[in-house]
């Protein structure tokens, strides 16, 4: 048996520290001799050493680096949801970066499959067996497929996507100056399309609007009938065996809208009538636990080994999307997890006294901001403490957009080299803790506008290996494996781009959206009733401040965004900061109510967010992390929906604001820089 140079380095590295070297070096190399290895590498002396470990103490944390891993966007597993078996496939690498023609389609089936069998599931549509084996929905509610709706009348309860008629004979929608941007509804201009076709949607009776921003290219449930009315088209499309040219929807996006029509299968019909539409919903969410025991092969393709412990990490890091570089990766793999069930992971977490410090909108193009944060890194680098394992750095690193080539990159390589300056003045910090860099939307990347975005070019980062500072150098968005838990970072002014192109919202600033007790519809109230009722959203702040609900649920009565006195008293300056604060809280309920219920973290139309047709699965949320940190040019927050924590750290660049996470209590403590 022999021992490369890394694996005998470590090997007395580990034993210089330990109380009784020679007992541990002897079950040591009996087992590195049980497993047959003629040459023992870094990863299998890293292996044997956990085992030994373990075997003395099961719940011992062996290396915390081992619990603790960062994936990019890149290296998120394919999911695939087969309709014929009803279950996922999941495949860990991608062929290609940006994919082919028919990426774009099967990302619009797969949106569809996940949303329609998660929808299935919830108590409003699920089916409840008899004695003699008949499924009966208690509700009576059931999905009808577009093409069913030939010779049927009734209320019918329609499943899919809505987006812009293409058809230019049609009314033409108008532009409306009002709160928000939002156009009136009855004068939307829209179609719902699912796989068997698209019908045109009239929004002349409509009650009821689901809390939430819809927009173009959300998936909804619509509540309604199908009336005669005048000629208008609807498209039915022929569902093909799976693998053929021409199955999934016809939405091509810009001019290729035009020529849905003429794709294969696709039959072209004659309609009287359109689809009147009584209320409009969002698709239900899930917990996380409730879509894993429903679909646990969903845990399959994500990797639960971390890497080891050095300054090496951010080198293997910076091209982790390479092959060469996935190779070097997972050679060096610890396998210290395979060993912990579930139960003994929340053993181990429990007992951690690391943390990790999240920033968002890092300047360091202001002196302000970098003084800020001399001050966060002068306060963690106490030797008689435990540093930060992570600090977590969220885009945009400077206040002005950077292009290529510009005098702008060349300031912004001396502040990355300032910045590295800065960390190694803290030498506990510099030593101990890792630095994660997430690209924002203005930030210097090979794609700048494109989801999932790639990370930082690597050049910013060479004062980093300078001063041998660890860093991960990763894309936006990207997962982080902390013993048992998974958290979501992405960086997006994603609130703000929802409201720009939203289309209908319940809020007092639309002229139509009206709360349950108006709704002039009972079947429609009853839905709201039966989606609404697991629906809600909890504020965790501990904030004791009036001008912020201490605790607030998204329900049909808590849809006004702004409160009308009914005296005449002009308001103080106090009552609108009061109701300001109040209206931007609940926007950003609502901002997580669409992400959740959507599925993603782009549910946008493609013109304002492009994305990598191949790569989508990076922004999807199904299942639901554990927590989600949306970086957001909005006011920070700390809301729980569906027992996933979403946490907004705010702009460090304007409130000097930032949040702490421990993993040992699941907490997300909000701090603030004086």
């Amino acid at each position: 048996m022999n021992i490369d140079a890394a694996g005998l380095d470590h090997l007395c590295t580990f034993l210089n520290d330990q109380e009784s070297p020679g007992e541990l070096l002897t079950d040591i190399l009996e087992y590195l001799s049980s497993s047959n290895t003629q040459l023992c590498k870094l990863s299998h002396i890293t292996e044997a050493i956990a085992h030994v470990q373990r075997t003395k103490d099961p719940y011992l944390i062996v290396d915390d680096d081992s619990f603790f891993d960062v994936q990019s966007a890149f290296e998120t597993p394919f999911v695939h949801f087969r309709s014929d078996i009803k279950r996922f496939e999941i495949s860990q690498f991608h062929q290609t970066i940006l994919g082919d023609a028919s990426s774009k389609r099967e990302y619009f089936l797969e949106r569809y499959s996940i949303l329609y069998q998660r929808l299935l599931r919830s108590p409003a549509f699920s089916q409840a067996k008899t004695n003699s084996g008949i499924g009966i929905n208690a509700h009576n509610n059931e999905i009808t497929p577009i093409a069913s709706l030939l010779g049927s009348t009734g209320r019918k309860l329609l499943f899919g996507i809505l987006r812009e008629n293409p058809d230019p004979t049609s009314q033409v929608s108008s532009f409306v100056e009002e709160q928000n941007d939002l156009r009136p509804m009855k004068e939307l201009n829209l179609v719902l399309e699912d796989p068997s076709g698209s019908i045109p949607l009239s929004f002349e009776r409509i009650s009821y609007v689901n809390e939430g921003f819809f927009t173009e290219g959300s998936f909804v449930i619509v509540d309604g009938e199908k009336v005669s009315d005048k000629e208008e088209n609807v498209e039915l499309r022929g569902m093909e065996p799976e693998g053929s040219s021409s199955d999934g929807f016809g939405l091509m996006g810009g001019a290729d809208e035009k020529e849905a029509g003429t794709m294969k299968g696709i039959q072209k019909g004659i309609k009287k009538g359109t689809f009147l539409v009584n209320g409009l919903f969002f698709p239900p969410t899930e917990k996380r636990s409730e879509s894993i025991e429903a679909n646990p092969e969903l845990l399959k393709g994500w990797r639960t080994k971390g890497l080891q412990k050095g300054t090496e990490k951010s080198e293997k890091r910076e091209n982790a999307d390479s092959k060469e570089a996935q190779k070097v990766q997972k050679e060096s793999q610890v396998s210290s997890l395979d060993a912990f069930n579930e139960t003994q992971l929340v053993q181990v977490r429990s007992a951690s006294s690391s943390f990790i410090v999240v920033l968002s909108d890092v300047y360091l193009d202001e002196p302000r901001v970098t003084q800020k944060l001399s001050i966060l890194l002068d306060g963690y680098n106490d030797s008689e403490s435990i540093p930060p394992k992570y600090i977590v750095l969220m885009g945009n690193f400077s206040s002005q957009s950077v292009m290529a080539g510009s005098d702008d990159e060349e300031n912004l390589k001396k502040q990355f080299e300032y910045l590295a300056v800065l960390i190694s003045k803290y030498t506990n910090i510099a030593q101990k803790t890792t630095f994660v860099f997430i690209p924002g939307p203005r930030d210097l990347t090979p794609t700048p506008s494109i989801l999932p975005r790639r990370s930082l070019f690597s050049s910013l980062f060479a004062p980093f290996k300078k001063y041998n500072i660890n860093f991960i150098n990763t894309t936006n968005p990207c997962r982080m494996t902390v013993y048992d838990q998974t958290i979501l970072f992405f960086r997006d002014d994603i609130t703000s781009k929802l409201r720009r192109v939203c289309h209908a919202s319940a809020s007092i600033s639309h002229p139509l959206s009206q709360s349950l007790s108006h709704s002039s519809d009972s079947s429609s109230e009853n839905l709201q009733f039966q989606l609404e009722s697991q629906c809600s959203i909890t504020d965790n702040s501990n904030a004791s401040s009036s001008s912020q609900p201490s605790s607030a649920s998204v329900s049909a009565s808590s849809t006004s965004l702004v409160t009308t006195s009914s005296s005449s008293q002009i308001p103080t300056a106090f009552e609108i900061e009061e109701s300001k604060a109040q209206q931007e809280f609940v926007i950003s309920q609502f901002m997580l109510r669409t992400l959740f219920d959507q599925a993603t973290l782009a549910p946008l139309p493609f013109a304002l967010q492009p994305i990598m047709w191949s790569h989508a699965d990076s922004l999807s949320l199904y299942p639901l992390p554990h927590f989600v940190v949306i970086g957001d040019s909005w006011p920070e927050f700390n809301l729980t929906y569906q027992d996933t924590k979403c946490i907004n750290p705010g702009s460090f660049s304007q409130a000097f604001s930032f949040f702490v996470y421990y993993p040992s209590t699941g907490e997300w403590e909000p701090s603030q820089i004086d």
